[in-house]
């Protein structure tokens, strides 16, 4: 799905992260961290997207059962 469905999806399944299959796992949020990049070691606040990941369909939203194990 499109970055938007994805983030409405997550939203609506009460999940708090979204990911590409070749990207980070992101959590969008609207406070002043934006969009926060999520690794196993850190996070990291304000993601800036590339055209491509704006134009993608290929986001999935992070199940929310054990989604923190990783992040």
């Amino acid at each position: 799905m499109n970055i938007r469905d994805a983030i409405l999806e997550a939203t609506r399944v009460g999940a708090k992260y979204i990911y590409r299959k070749q990207g980070p796992i992101i959590k969008p949020t609207n406070t002043i961290d934006c969009c926060i990049i999520c690794t196993p070691w850190k996070k990291v606040p304000r993601w800036e997207p590339r055209y491509d990941d704006l134009v993608s369909v290929d986001w999935y939203v992070v199940p929310e059962k054990g989604s923190d194990k990783n992040v």
